[in-house]
């Protein structure tokens, strides 16, 4: 048996993009697809190719760990932390995403189309304190990873990146 799942509603919206219904809090949401794949392709370029990995493998740690943050607020605020700013490599980006995580989540984090809304409003003043502590976690992790491979600790750093984003990582040797 098998059920067929309708499409969410959308509707043209004036001005470009469109109107979604939002079923939890029954409302209805700004979007432009298009438009949110524009920036996170131009970022991609400002970043030699190396912005979209990264997100990937943050969307890889968010998953191997609760799935806690919604996949689009992981891409809002690595915009906005990447924003001006170089990634060099991965193990430093994906750390540096980390570090400034921590005190971005408790911002609002604008939708990057221009439509206004705080993309991370489902974390409350509730849940914070843990949103700030996963990425507090994630961070001292990826510092560890970091000095590890620097000092040519390449088992150590593995297991470390592994703790981070085992879907990314197999064992090592």
């Amino acid at each position: 048996m098998f059920r067929i799942l309708a499409r969410p509603r959308r509707f043209n919206r004036t001005g470009g993009g469109y109107l979604i219904a939002n079923s939890i809090n029954n409302s209805w949401l700004s979007t432009n697809p298009k438009r949110h794949v524009e920036i996170s392709t131009d970022a991609n370029k400002a970043h030699n190719s190396q912005f979209v990995p990264v997100i990937k493998m943050i969307k890889s740690w968010n998953k191997a760990h609760g799935s806690f943050f919604r996949s689009f607020h992981i891409e809002v605020l690595a915009l906005e932390i990447f924003h001006g700013v170089r990634i060099d490599d991965f193990p430093s980006g994906v750390r540096f995403f980390f570090d400034k995580a921590r005190s971005a989540v408790r911002t609002q984090n604008k939708d990057p189309a221009g439509y206004g809304d705080d993309i991370g409003r489902y974390i409350t003043q509730g849940t914070v304190d843990d949103a700030t502590k996963r990425f507090e976690s994630a961070y001292g992790i990826a510092v560890n990873a970091e000095i590890m491979a620097n000092r040519g600790e390449i088992r150590g750093a593995v297991e470390n990146w592994r703790k981070l984003m085992p879907y990314h990582f197999p064992a090592y040797g």
